[in-house]
């Protein structure tokens, strides 16, 4: 499932995504790898506040102080909720990705300590630059990486569940 998180974020929360040569695949995406600017791991960015309704809000309550005063009232609480909501935003750990456009995505992990090992992976492709014979279906809910190699259309797949080692 994909949620924007402000203008160039997508949180996504599949708990998997797959590198099949230089692109990278989750359920609704493609990513190709050559227009990854940074990876990082981590908080996921929040959504910010937004400043303009709250503002609006706060200074119609005040203006409305004089005319109604349980709709004052009202639109302070109005704003006052939204400014709690932000404040008590779910704290989701994943590996974000920008891409040369600005746009980042972000994929949720179940634990803070998958994401290592799914980072590792994934840096490990960058930096060994393309193999167009490898593919790796990487699971952030349970920290399963699989690889194979592609022969033909066909996958030969083996589970890794340790370290990524450097002839990935």
């Amino acid at each position: 499932m994909t949620k924007n998180n402000s203008s160039n974020n997508q949180v996504i929360d599949t708990g998997f995504f797959t590198i099949k040569g230089n692109i990278l695949l989750s359920d609704n995406i493609f990513i190709q790898m050559s227009n990854i600017t940074r990876v990082w791991t981590g908080q996921l960015p929040k959504k910010p506040l937004p400043l303009i309704p709250v503002i609006i809000l706060i200074i119609a309550g005040i203006i409305l102080f004089d005319i109604k005063i349980w709709l004052a009232i009202l639109a302070i609480i109005i704003a006052g909720i939204i400014i709690f909501v932000n404040v008590k935003q779910t704290v989701y750990h994943g590996i974000n990705i920008e891409l040369n456009s600005g746009n980042i995505y972000s994929f949720i992990c179940d634990d803070p300590s998958y994401v290592k090992k799914a980072f590792d992976c994934l840096s490990q492709c960058i930096y060994n630059k393309i193999n167009y014979n490898k593919y790796y279906k990487i699971n952030l809910n349970n920290g399963v990486i699989n690889s194979g190699v592609i022969n033909s259309g066909n996958i030969e797949s083996s589970t890794v569940a340790g370290e990524i080692n450097n002839n990935v």
